[in-house]
């Protein structure tokens, strides 16, 4: 077998050859550089050919400076402060600077001119900061430094020839060498001047470049989150600033930066050639496109935060010229300076490229028109209505008017109608809706749940705010917003819109939903101003009148709308000493009247309750055909027999419920504090109490007359501090009697821990009317749906939502048809023997509830329960509300139980029904349920109780009873009560009568209720005694007659 050779180890390179490598090498890079570098050294030094002949092709292009130590003198485009050198035109003549290169080495050029020019006399500066940027007319950065310690800078002709040199000592900061008038390079501090002559005036010229008077180049104007108007070349809608020169000289912008970071002052500098004219503005998107964007907008390298941002202008040196700070911008507004003070303000129709007014407000509007190339644009719009009739049927709501210009039918399908600018297609056209050319398209804004559902009947799923701050928008399918109006404060039955043929918007007095609209006009006076509030004052007062805009003011003192026939022109501060409701407004030429101011004085009276004021018109009043409180002509109320007064009927049963518009004040009596004072619609409320003398008022704020709520804690045993309506009660019934028997009840019901029937709270107030007193009310809670929510934990603005039947099941919010099915099962159930039955009611009435409801009815032995209602919010089961308690605790002997539990049904005609209960005590269990509740509330309702409450009450309302009664006494009539008097002794003696009467009910109320429930259900005295105790005895104060042998 023959062996395997060894392996050999690799040869290692003789060192001959290392050599010989090297050598190859070097010549190949000496070839390179011949090839490629400037020429031998001789020639390139002595700029001579070896004939001695001159071979420059761009003698008299020199470096005429250079700075090595830049630390503030020139920044580049992006805020830095690099090495720089400047290359001077010597000559007369332009030179194409196209091959031309430089450097900081004398055999290797480093930066090539592009193909520019250079003209006589001219300068270009190019950056030595080891960038390499050579793009004809941006700015040149080349790829070598300059040391500052020492350096040489070169300057080649296109055949690599010197053109210039300069061998620069060591420089300090901000310290030049450069070319002086003698041609000598000399060093200077504070003397640089790039782009100018290397003199001391050209210095000044170059600091003077970019230095201006203080308040001549501004910010003007900023838009930090568009939705409409300006788009860039992208056809994208971006962030905008715009600057305003206001002196006389042209400005050259390329010499300043902007920023929104103040650290950074020189984030953006404006593109070459940039200039604003004197006078003139100058627009800069913010997109972060960072694009010069030469004859057109330039974009910045940033964007602006509509959530607060500090925006600077500042010189490139990083010297401040101007500064904003804002917050919180909304969408589409812009943030600019007011052109009359110079103040900054929020613009809600931005004005770009113009003036911040109404002119340049309307310059903006038509050229947001000229984008909208489909012809169709908002024109007309109503935040209030209370008298245009839209259609058939068809409730008073918002609504809003579109109108196709065009002469085209335009397809609407999937457009956009919205009352928010940052979700354009809010509510969408249906498919298939179309405008005709010419047509005025209606669109009701009434909070449709089946907005957007049909093409004919356009219902959208909002409404809009008559305080106005919303942005009406039209868009296309895409969102895009082709058009907008912004809602102002529209008074009530006032639309607002564009007038034809005229720029701007205005208001319009005559409203024409699909009609054109007619002239308008543009605006209100100003509101007049008083120097002192309407309230409670203890000695005579002054109160003074103001309002801007030189307009004229004119006042009522009777509650009368001021108008220039029937008022004072003021013209000196106003004396008050008694009484008065002073009604001011303002009137100014070719302008609407202004809103008018209301406040009432209650001058020097001592009241131990709060006072209410209202105030409307009197005509709202008194006129005999339709007035609130007016009888009618020839009415004669004594001639009556009973009530309610009928053949004729008075004016004020016919029309007295309607609401007028109004104004509400209450204030404190204690600490004379104003708790409301707004606009209001106020109008009567009752049944039977409707023909007395003194009247029961139903009180509702509104935003069309001031306000949605009432923002105030009216009443203090109420943890709210927000109310839709309020009603200020004479007491029903009860006003000829104790005029608190309802309240003495709601307030024993509010001691009672854990009860969920909810109930009205009880505050006894004065009223003055139109400035007269109007005596003793009652404030309550009224019961509505927004009554509902507050004590259900919804908020107001959710009321709409639920449901509110009364008396058998007649709806009072909301379809009762729901109810009645459920009443109708009921009916034919066994609740007593089949479980599912009883399972049934439980599921759907609050039971709990319920029963506490019938137990307050029954042990108050309230005949006139038919005033009852009944509600259901989503998710939840029904449950009962008690008010109106009139009839309760009248008369100890009658008979609750039995009232509440009558087969025929329940109230004073026996016919509300009582299916719920009345089946739910057919199961023993439901019975023992309610008998041990029943029991549990008839120990707690004792007569200690009971009188100490009633006693509460007469004292809260004895201090105020002789003025009640000197205001009233005379008016009483005896076809209502005949018992009572007409002289104010009487009518007090009498009122105490009435209360010790109440008192007597209440020693022998408990008895008579043991009595009538162990009679109705059947019960031993061992099962009484179990559920509510032993029987009660009269106490020996108690007055007793036949009835109450029992």
């Amino acid at each position: 077998m023959r062996s395997t050779p060894a392996k050999r180890n690799p040869r290692k390179p003789r060192k001959t050859e290392r050599r010989l490598a090297l050598v190859i090498f070097c010549v190949a890079v000496l070839a390179l550089f011949i090839i490629f570098g400037p020429k031998e050294p001789v020639i390139k030094a002595l700029n001579v050919n070896p004939d001695g002949q001159v071979t420059l092709s761009h003698q008299g292009l020199v470096i005429s400076e250079l700075m090595s130590d830049n630390a503030s003198a020139l920044p580049d485009e992006g805020g830095n402060f690099p090495d720089w050198l400047e290359v001077w035109n010597s000559t007369s003549e332009p030179m194409d600077l196209e091959g031309i290169t430089l450097s900081n080495r004398s055999d290797k050029a480093k930066f090539l001119f592009p193909k520019m020019t250079l003209e006589p006399d001219s300068r270009v500066i190019v950056f030595c900061d080891n960038q390499n940027q050579n793009e004809a007319g941006k700015p040149f950065h080349a790829k070598f430094k300059l040391s500052s310690i020492a350096c040489t800078a070169y300057l080649f002709d296109t055949s690599g020839h010197v053109l210039s040199s300069v061998e620069a000592p060591t420089l300090n900061a901000n310290e030049t060498y450069y070319l002086n008038e003698e041609n000598v390079y000399v060093k200077g501090e504070n003397i640089f001047s790039p782009g100018f002559a290397n003199t001391m005036e050209g210095h000044e010229a170059y600091m003077n470049s970019y230095r201006v008077d203080n308040g001549t180049l501004l910010l003007n104007e900023i838009m930090a989150a568009p939705r409409t108007g300006l788009r860039d070349e992208d056809d994208e809608l971006s962030d905008w600033i715009e600057l305003k020169n206001s002196g006389t000289e042209t400005i050259d912008l390329s010499h300043f930066a902007l920023s929104d970071n103040e650290q950074r002052p020189v984030k953006w500098i404006f593109p070459q050639g940039s200039i604003i004219a004197p006078g003139g503005t100058y627009l800069v998107f913010c997109s972060g496109k960072d694009r010069p964007n030469i004859g057109g907008y330039p974009h910045t390298n940033f964007s602006i935060a509509a959530e607060g941002e500090t925006i600077t202008l500042s010189t490139r040196q990083g010297q401040l010229v101007d500064r904003i700070v804002f917050d919180n911008l909304p969408s589409d507004n812009s943030y600019g300076r007011n052109p009359a003070t110079g103040a900054w303000q929020i613009f809600t129709v931005a004005t770009p490229g113009v003036e911040n007014d109404s002119a340049g407000a309307a310059m903006a509007d038509r050229f947001l028109r000229s984008l909208n190339t489909s012809g169709v644009y908002i024109s007309e719009a109503m935040s209030s209505n209370n008298s245009i009739q839209l259609g058939q049927n068809q409730v008073y709501s918002d609504w809003a008017e579109i109108v196709n210009e065009s002469d085209k039918t335009v397809d609407l399908s999937l457009w956009g109608l919205s009352d928010n600018i940052n979700w354009p297609r809010k509510w969408q056209f249906p498919a298939g809706t179309t405008i005709m050319p010419g047509e005025h398209k209606v669109i009701y804004l009434d909070k449709s749940p089946t907005a957007g559902s049909n093409a004919a009947s356009l219902s959208a799923s909002y409404a809009l705010k008559r305080l106005g701050g919303e942005t009406l928008t039209l868009a296309d399918p895409t969102g895009r917003v082709l058009d907008k109006m912004l809602m102002p404060a529209v008074p009530v039955d006032i639309s607002y819109g564009r007038a034809p043929g005229r720029d701007g918007f205005f208001y319009f007095d005559g409203p024409t939903p699909g009609a054109a609209n007619g002239t308008g006009f543009t605006g209100f006076a100003a509101n007049p101003v008083l120097s002192k509030a309407g309230g409670l004052y203890k000695e005579n007062i002054e109160v003074a009148l103001s309002v801007t805009g030189g307009a004229t003011i004119r006042y009522t003192t009777d509650g009368s709308v001021p108008t220039l026939e029937n008022s004072i022109e003021y013209k000196e501060p106003i004396q008050i000493k008694e009484t008065v409701v002073l009604r001011a407004r303002a009137f100014t030429p070719n302008l609407q009247p202004s809103a008018i101011t209301t406040a009432t004085y209650v001058m020097k009276t001592y009241f131990s309750m709060p006072v209410v004021c209202l105030t409307t018109d009197p005509d709202e009043l008194w006129n005999q055909e339709n007035g609130m409180y007016a009888s009618g002509v020839g009415v004669d109320l004594t001639s009556y027999k009973y009530i309610p007064f009928k053949n004729p009927t008075p004016t004020y049963r016919t029309f007295g419920k309607q609401f007028r518009p109004g104004y509400a004040e209450m204030f404190n009596s204690e600490t004379a504090d104003v708790v409301f004072s707004q606009g209001v619609e106020f109008g009567l409320i009752g049944q039977y109490s409707l023909d007395m003398p003194q009247k029961s008022f139903k009180v509702k704020a509104k935003a069309s007359l001031g306000s949605r709520y009432f923002n105030a804690k009216v009443f203090e045993d109420r943890p709210f501090e927000e109310y839709k309506s309020l009603v200020l009660r004479v007491s029903g019934n009860d006003c000829v009697w104790t005029r608190m028997a309802d309240g003495v009840q709601s307030r024993l019901l509010e001691q009672i821990p854990d009860t969920t029937v909810i109930h009205q709270a009880w505050q006894p107030v004065i009223v003055y009317l139109n400035g007269q007193y109007w005596g003793h009310y009652n404030l309550r809670e009224r019961v509505s749906r927004y009554f509902v929510a507050q004590h259900e934990g919804i908020p107001l603005e959710k009321a709409d939502d639920m449901t509110i039947l009364e008396a058998s099941w007649k709806s009072y919010h909301g379809s009762n048809s729901e109810y009645r099915a459920m009443i109708e099962k009921i009916k034919n159930s066994s609740p007593a023997t089949n479980p599912e039955d009883l399972q049934y009611i439980l599921d759907n009435v609050d039971v709990d509830n319920l029963f506490d409801f019938v137990i307050f009815q029954m042990f108050f032995a309230n005949t006139d329960s038919g005033n009852i209602r009944f509600y259901r919010v989503p998710g939840g089961k029904w449950r009962w509300i008690i008010f109106d308690m009139d009839y309760g605790l009248f008369r100890a002997a009658n008979n609750g139980v039995r009232n509440m539990m009558n087969p025929k049904g329940h109230g004073s005609n026996d016919d509300i029904d009582n299916t719920i209960w009345v089946k739910l005590l057919e199961n023993q269990e439901m019975l023992d349920k309610f008998l041990t509740r029943f029991g549990e509330i008839f120990r707690f309702l004792t007569t200690d109780r009971m009188l100490a409450q009633i006693n509460d009450s007469y004292k809260l309302l004895s201090p105020e009873m002789n003025m009640h009664f000197e205001r009233w006494a005379a008016l009483n009539l005896k076809n209502i009560s005949m018992e009572q008097p007409q002289t104010v002794d009487g009518c007090l003696r009498y009122w105490d009568a009435r209360v010790d009467r109440m008192r007597n009910v209440v020693r022998k109320r408990p008895r008579h209720c043991w009595v009538q429930v162990k009679e109705w259900f059947n019960l031993t005295d061992d099962q009484m005694n179990g559920y509510f105790g032993p029987k009660p005895e009269y106490p020996p104060e108690a007055l007793l007659d036949k009835d109450d042998e029992i």
